[in-house]
């Protein structure tokens, strides 16, 4: 009909149904994609064009995808198995049905053999382990490695015969770096070691995943005021490769971690205020309070650089889903970043939270988490449950605490336009989780968590998506501290599932998620004054505590070697693990990038392209951004001579922030002023006791005796200043650069600012040439009397204790060296019984320095009333100073620490029981 010819529905397929006649019109793609059409979708308009004829139809329109990320094999020597050809009992049972991580809401795509996109699910990677015929174990979840020299624990192409009508939305593959192999926190399986930050340092620990209480604490390596590790493992089996410590106030550490007894300082780079990080691909991200986001170039970790910064207001927290990062900026609420270029981060937008007058934001926490869309199932008349034609809204969630506001809930799916998911603005009341006013978060994690049905009936099982918060209570000028298990699986109706007490003054929560056949077992580590506490998460509803790691209190922070199930590459793209299908693989990082940048307009997330970032105090961004010549993130008085007075630099410190730069013109509300360690002060504006404190841990691990020349255990001027310097020279290549040097007190802290009047100010202290050798050094006189104790123009350094000496009392001379008060020759975990049976030769339970003649200094330090016998009265006093201190009165080296019996070399029985065949071979060389 010439009168239908525009029509764009007049092309019909109908079908007639032979039994009951009724006509039925079957939609034509031709339809779905014409605007003019009744039938017209825009989300089908938008699949189907030039762009997506690569993609297989069940990539979008799978309803699920069940996955198992790592299967676990066993062989038990010990055991027998019935041969069912033979139909006898052989040695070794063999167990391949292992399942790791369960999941049915991961969504996964890479290329097929045939070059097109198609969902990718595991096949069957494999880790195993072997138990010999004494039941000791030889081989510990041992992950295959292919001949590509890749990691064979992936994933492969699958048609997964569940095709629906209903498609997956946009934002599945264009918001979440996850489906294209990026990683994600969810299934990052916990290996042998923890490294935990207490009061004087970085401990490793040896795990024990089955009994965490009988962890133990190996060595010390010594770093003061740590404010966040940062953890890089091998990407073959997991184990420790890299760490790197933030030094509160300073800069950042890079450790070598390989091996784990001895780690071994590759580099430090100074910043302002280092208070997280995270490590993605070859990157560094740093949240460096006042000196904003820090990125740093770290494909080789030994010649780390800086990369780009973006200014913040006070950057506490960051959490990157390449090629963003989600940022807790303090004043500023959350900060969107696109990272994709790290030499230029660019804001993308921000959100404050601040909603009634006298209000203000501070947020310090943010962790970020995609959710898949699921299937809808509906419950029809007659109560049983089938699936419907329609899907669960996909959406990028980031969860931030509000040290004002509490939990806060952001959809994040377009970075460009955070929005508050939760709570919702009431007139008259608020919602809270966690509690407000008196409450601090200490720890924020997120994950997607399988729980499992009861067993007595009632809750089936079913994957949802949690918030771990750990949070403190301020009552009665205490500070309790609980973890709260919140379900988001809803994102705008949060839930609290359960809550258990998790001790006093916590600082960190780490998560740790330990496969113990057949059982995987999510745990949560807080960090805190007690310790690290271990809670299982596992039934969400009942988080319970599995005990404290055992000799280590006082911690601040902590990481947990890991190995990343459903991370295939990395962000530039280059492979992690191996594909088996010839000409199947996974995207190229610049195939993968362009995906997750398409603009925000064509996913119908927004109405037009993005254009200048909408965010809280972005007047003061803008203005900062361009006067900042010298690109170092903030203004030094040169900078803005022309534009503000010099009472814009709050904190005098010749530096001024965007914190300083919202203050003053009034940008945000509740902006807040440097710490007095965090400002650049004259050494005589700092009390006497805080540059002690300062001086101590800054000398804290390095030994005096080598720069005592004349062996007469004092140190002169000269020598002193010598000590200092070699504590300073963190590289030991007898220079101080400039970040090295920026760590002394007092006015050298202006350097760690990067900029022209740090150069300036390096060059003046005798860095004209890029570095500042021993002669050019000068250790302020102020210092030096800190050292120098009693004003004789020396410092004493320890003495040996003379038994004799001391029964006629002449005491030694008191040290001055600032080192630790008190170090005992005991092990961490000691009893009665272990000194009794290193040294009891005759077993009368009385030690006589005969027996002790190896450990002489221990048999002094027990030999406490001089009589020359130690009685168990004596060794119980020394053993309960380590019981109630712990590691922080033994020694750092491995060998000085657990060597008991002094004979040079560490034995299995001075050890408690280590079982992992890594960790037994690391200790013992067996």
């Amino acid at each position: 009909d010439p009168d239908q010819a525009d029509d764009p529905d007049r092309y019909r397929v109908i079908l007639t149904g032979k039994t009951d006649g009724v006509q039925r019109i079957v939609p034509q793609v031709a339809s779905l994609v014409d605007e003019g059409s009744l039938a017209y979708e825009f989300d089908a308009h938008q699949a189907m064009n030039a762009n997506h004829t690569n993609v297989e139809c069940y990539t979008c329109h799978s309803a699920w995808n069940p996955n198992f990320l790592g299967f676990h094999f066993t062989r038990n020597e010990s055991l027998s198995q019935l041969d069912l050809i033979s139909g006898r009992r052989t040695p070794g049972r063999v167990t391949t049905q292992e399942k790791v991580f369960a999941t049915w809401k991961s969504f996964y795509a890479g290329l097929n053999e045939s070059g097109r996109v198609a969902p990718y699910m595991t096949g069957f990677s494999t880790m195993g382990s072997v138990w010999d015929k004494d039941g000791v174990l030889k081989i510990d979840q041992a992950m295959p490695e292919t001949a590509a020299g890749l990691s064979g624990m992936t994933m492969i192409h699958h048609q997964t015969h569940a095709v629906r009508n209903t498609a997956r939305s946009c934002v599945e593959c264009h918001r979440a770096p996850g489906t294209w192999g990026l990683g994600t926190d969810n299934f990052q399986l916990a290996r042998q070691l923890a490294f935990v930050a207490d009061e004087r340092g970085i401990e490793t620990v040896a795990l024990n995943r089955g009994q965490l209480a009988a962890s133990v604490p190996l060595a010390k390596f010594a770093i003061p005021h740590v404010t966040a590790v940062a953890l890089v493992c091998d990407p073959l089996q997991g184990h420790a490769e890299t760490l790197f410590v933030a030094e509160g106030f300073h800069g950042v550490h890079v450790l070598d971690a390989r091996d784990p007894l001895h780690l071994k300082r590759l580099a430090f780079v100074a910043t302002v205020s280092p208070r997280s990080l995270e490590v993605q691909g070859d990157v560094l991200y740093v949240a460096d309070g006042a000196g904003g986001l820090q990125l740093f170039d770290i494909a080789e970790p030994a010649k780390i650089q800086r990369l780009g910064v973006l200014p913040m207001f006070d950057a506490h927290d960051v959490d990157v889903a390449w090629p963003w990062a989600f940022v807790a900026d303090g004043a500023g609420g959350l900060a969107t970043v696109d990272v994709s270029a790290p030499i230029s981060p660019r804001l993308l937008g921000g959100l404050g939270f601040a909603t009634r007058k006298g209000e203000t934001d501070y947020v310090t926490h943010v962790a970020a988490l995609f959710q898949y869309s699921r299937p809808i199932a509906e419950v029809g008349p007659d109560g049983e449950q089938r699936a419907s034609d329609e899907r669960t809204e996909a959406r990028h969630v980031a969860a931030v605490l509000d040290q004002t506001l509490g939990l806060q809930l952001v959809d994040v799916t377009e970075p460009s336009l955070p929005t508050l998911l939760w709570p919702k603005p009431v007139f008259g009341r608020s919602q809270s989780i966690g509690g407000r006013g008196q409450t601090s978060y200490r720890g924020l994690v997120a994950l997607s968590h399988v729980d499992v049905g009861e067993a007595q009936g009632g809750a089936g099982t079913a994957e949802r998506d949690y918030l771990y918060l750990l949070a403190e209570r301020n009552v009665r000028g205490g500070g309790r501290s609980s973890l709260f298990v919140v379900d988001i699986t809803n994102p705008e109706q949060p839930k609290v599932a359960g809550d258990i007490r998790t001790g006093d003054g916590t600082e960190w929560l780490a998560p740790a998620q330990f496969y113990n056949p057949p059982f995987l077992s999510t745990t949560m580590l807080a960090f805190g004054s007690d310790g690290v506490r271990a809670v299982d998460v596992g039934l969400s509803k009942e988080p319970t505590e599995l005990g404290i790691l055992p000799g280590i209190f006082e911690t601040f922070a902590g990481a947990v070697e890991q190995f990343p199930l459903d991370q295939m590459v990395r962000p530039d793209g280059r492979p992690l693990k191996d594909v088996s299908h010839e000409g199947s693989r996974w995207l190229t990082g610049a195939e993968f990038g362009r995906i997750l940048r398409v603009g925000r307009e064509r996913l119908g997330l927004a109405d037009e392209p993005a254009g200048t970032p909408m965010a809280p105090g972005i007047t003061a961004r803008l203005f900062l951004d361009r006067m900042d010549v010298d690109h170092s993130g903030a203004l030094s008085l040169e900078e803005c001579r022309t534009s503000l007075s010099s009472d814009v630099d709050a904190d005098e410190n010749g530096w001024i922030s965007l914190s300083e730069l919202a203050a003053i013109t009034g940008a945000l509300d509740g902006t807040r002023s440097a710490s007095d360690e965090e400002r650049t002060q004259p050494l005589a504006s700092i009390q006497r006791a805080t540059l002690t404190r300062l001086l101590r841990a800054i000398l804290d691990g390095t030994d005096p005796v080598p720069f005592d020349k004349n062996r007469d255990q004092r140190l002169t001027r000269a020598e002193a200043q010598r000590a200092v310097f070699g504590a300073l020279d963190l590289d030991d290549d007898d220079r101080l650069t400039r970040d090295e040097l920026s760590r002394l007190p007092g006015e050298t802290r202006r350097l760690r600012y990067g900029d022209g009047i740090a150069d300036e100010l390096f060059e003046e202290l005798g860095g004209k040439n890029g570095s500042v050798s021993p002669k050019e050094f000068a250790l302020p006189e102020l210092l030096f009397s800190i050292l120098d104790a009693d004003g004789d123009g020396e410092v004493q350094l320890l003495v040996r204790y003379d038994v004799d000496e001391i029964r006629r009392g002449i005491l030694p001379p008191k040290v001055e060296w600032l080192g630790r008060e008190e170090v005992s020759g005991l092990p961490p975990l000691v009893t009665l019984e272990i000194v009794l049976e290193a040294f009891d030769r005759n077993g009368d339970s009385v030690l006589t320095r005969t027996e002790m003649k190896r450990r002489v200094p221990l048999f002094l330090e027990l030999d406490q009333n001089g009589d020359d016998r130690v009685e168990r009265g004596e060794i119980n006093r020394r053993i309960n100073l380590v019981t109630t201190r712990g590691v922080a009165v033994c020694a750092d080296d491995f060998i000085q620490r657990w060597d008991l019996d002094g004979d040079g070399q560490v034995e299995t029985t001075e050890v408690p029981d280590v079982v992992y065949p890594r960790l037994v071979e690391l200790l013992f060389g067996k």
